[in-house]
């Protein structure tokens, strides 16, 4: 389980995701990590805080998963836009300003909200990636098993087979030839 509070990168970093440079988001890396390192920074938390930080800057270095993220930020946006401009129809009395404000605070709700679902369902998929893993393990297994008694039995019945064949000849009356 992630135990993260914040899973945007760009917010982490505390970078603006539609103008952040890869140079941009290396600066503020290294700006962060000289005042939260461990080994420069004895508060207790400053490790944790340093792999927070450590994994926000791996996500942004990959650009394709920094696409990703950008687009989940556009959309949440875009969501928060949709949503307010509902409730700024319904309340014609607010200023620009308090608009503005509250547009701003719903963007970055919708956000968090975002990227926590993305994370769950992450996570959702690696435990039933786990749990079919475990069934194809089970599974193979049990074939396994079931061959390992075929092939017992089979060893067991051709054990007994020079017996049986006695028994029926000497029943039959017929002599044993010797090979």
């Amino acid at each position: 389980m992630n135990n993260r509070i914040n899973l945007n990168p760009y917010e982490v970093l505390d970078l603006p995701h539609d103008v952040a440079t890869e140079e941009d988001i290396k600066q503020r890396y290294r700006a962060l990590c000289g005042l939260i390192h461990p080994d420069k920074n004895c508060h207790e938390g400053a490790r944790e805080a340093f792999e927070y930080v450590s994994a926000a800057h791996k996500e942004l270095m990959n650009e394709q998963r920094r696409t990703i993220i950008v687009n989940i930020i556009n959309n949440a946006h875009d969501r928060a836009k949709q949503e307010m401009k509902k409730e700024f129809m319904k309340s014609k009395g607010l200023n620009e300003s308090i608009k503005k404000k509250l547009l701003q605070q719903r963007k970055i709700k919708l956000t968090r909200i975002t990227f926590a679902q993305a994370e769950e369902a992450k996570q959702k998929a690696e435990k039933n990636k786990q749990a079919y893993r475990k069934r194809e393990d089970d599974q193979s297994k049990e074939e396994k098993e079931k061959l390992k008694k075929k092939y017992q039995h089979e060893k067991e019945w051709n054990k007994g087979v020079d017996d049986r064949v006695d028994s029926w000849q000497s029943f039959a009356g017929i002599k044993k030839v010797k090979k």
